[in-house]
């Protein structure tokens, strides 16, 4: 009942072996609901029957469920098998951890999982700054939602109107008495007199100023900071829209006119007994107390969509070598990385280009995802244009660096791509190639051994340089040599 597409063709997804790390499109029979255990699945936009399944960094068992409305009408179940290709988990975290003890930069925190969303961490208050503004995006239509069913039907504060129990024969409590009593049991309470009253409640002049709705008023002006913050330091530009937003329904609320009291936080019965109240809370709770742990053995790691992780690897590969650099005195100056918003990669990214222009102490100068194009100034391309990961230039002398986060068996390929660098970055003055060496770093060391030897790389000033977490040591001999 389940369909993967495998080149040009749909086929059961029986026929299918998966892998970890990987992204397949699924299709399923219109009407159905799919559910899934150990896998990532999303919703491809306009499409109630086709979907993209991400298969998580972990190999073991997994499901996927078919339901018709809450009736399970077909089961699913695999394992998924290792990727010798890519890095193994404990380079992965390490990888996770050099980047966020780098100051002012994080990485994208996409994951539709509901379970898992509260989970996201770091110990750098800047780069927790980005994180908080990053969840807020993630949960904004809930965030919304449950503001407005709060203003819509807020906890108030409530009198007690107090009313003698009706007397029919003086003080006589007879049948007529018991009935009403009866009827009226759940507003009755007892005195010390030896008859009953009973009371109804009206609504204070106060009524909206009570500890749940400041909590809430506490938190939407919380989160409307966080998105001021990222707006005019981040300049994300829909932080601005987002901060607006929440402060609009709040100027709209019931409790537009609290006086702003600092609140002593608590979780009330009241909270509790209410969803809405509740997500607010849990989720201003989590933001408030970001930490990341990098122990695999809990559940609390950070999740980043298995198709993001050759972004990962960039990112982690262009921090690396700027910090191998500063440890080598290469790099005088303080250095604060600057990020933005990508549409593309939908996350935050190291700026890319001029603006990442690190200048190294032997006038070279380095920079991440420079873009090269046929109407270039100092250099340019015969054709389309050109991005390498990393590029070092001085004068008019460039070396290539570009991140592969794996290449197994397609290395030439890898190789070929290098090619576009080599031959087709000229300089402008001249017209001569600009690129004098171009070297692919990789996780993994690839099929092909002789081109991560130095006699290959040496008389073809390109091949593969091995560069992860847990060995650095063949980029930092290139460095000593090259730099």
């Amino acid at each position: 009942m389940i369909l993967y597409w495998n080149s040009n063709k749909w086929e059961p997804i029986e026929n299918l072996i998966l892998i970890e790390g990987q992204a397949y499109k699924i299709k399923i029979p219109k009407g159905l609901i799919i559910s899934a255990k150990g896998l990532q699945v999303i919703s491809q936009s306009g499409k109630s029957d086709v979907f993209t399944l991400n298969v998580p960094f972990f190999t073991g068992d997994c499901s996927i469920e078919l339901l018709n409305k809450k009736n399970i009408v077909y089961n699913y179940e695999s394992y998924i098998y290792p990727d010798s290709r890519k890095m193994v988990l404990s380079d992965y975290l390490k990888m996770l951890g050099d980047i966020f003890k780098v100051d002012n930069l994080s990485i994208s925190l996409n994951n539709d999982n509901q379970e898992s969303r509260f989970q996201f961490t770091s110990t750098n208050k800047k780069v927790g700054l980005e994180i908080q503004f990053l969840l807020i995006e993630k949960c904004f239509n809930e965030i919304l939602d449950s503001f407005k069913t709060i203003c819509a039907n807020p906890l108030m504060k409530r009198e007690r109107e107090f009313k003698k129990y009706p007397s029919y024969r003086g003080d006589k409590f007879d049948s007529h008495a018991a009935i009403w009593v009866s009827q009226n049991s759940g507003t009755c309470f007892t005195t010390k007199s030896n008859l009953p009253t009973f009371y109804k409640t009206r609504i204070h002049k106060n009524a909206y100023d009570i500890l749940e709705n400041q909590m809430i008023v506490t938190i939407i002006y919380g989160l409307a900071n966080i998105c001021t913050f990222m707006y005019k330091k981040r300049n994300i530009l829909y932080a601005k829209q987002m901060e607006k937003t929440l402060l609009s329904q709040l100027s709209r609320s019931p409790f537009r006119n609290f006086s702003g009291q600092k609140v002593l936080f608590q979780k009330t019965h009241k909270i509790k007994a209410n969803k809405n109240y509740l997500f607010l809370y849990n989720l201003y709770e989590v933001i408030s107390k970001i930490i990341f742990n990098l122990d695999q053995t809990k559940l609390n790691l950070l999740s980043i969509p298995v198709s993001k992780t050759h972004k990962l690897y960039e990112i982690w590969s262009f921090i690396k070598i700027m910090e191998l650099l500063r440890d080598k005195n290469k790099i005088n100056e303080s250095l604060l990385l600057a990020t933005e918003y990508s549409n593309k990669e939908q996350c935050l990214d190291i700026v890319h280009g001029n603006r990442s222009k690190i200048t190294l102490n032997n006038s070279y100068d380095m920079f991440y995802q420079l873009t090269f194009t046929k109407e270039g100034a100092n250099f340019h391309t015969y054709t389309s244009e050109l991005i390498p990961d990393i590029c070092l230039i001085l004068d008019n002398k460039i070396i290539v660096l570009d991140s592969k986060y794996r290449i197994g068996s397609n290395i030439d390929g890898a190789l070929a791509e290098l090619h576009k660098y080599r031959d087709g970055i000229v300089k402008s003055s001249t017209d001569q190639k600009a690129v004098t060496e171009a070297y692919i770093l990789v996780p993994s060391y690839s099929p092909r051994k002789e081109v991560h030897e130095k006699g290959y790389k040496d008389k073809w000033k390109m091949g593969c340089i091995h560069f992860s977490p847990s060995n650095i040591s063949e980029l930092e001999k290139f460095i000593d040599e090259s730099l």
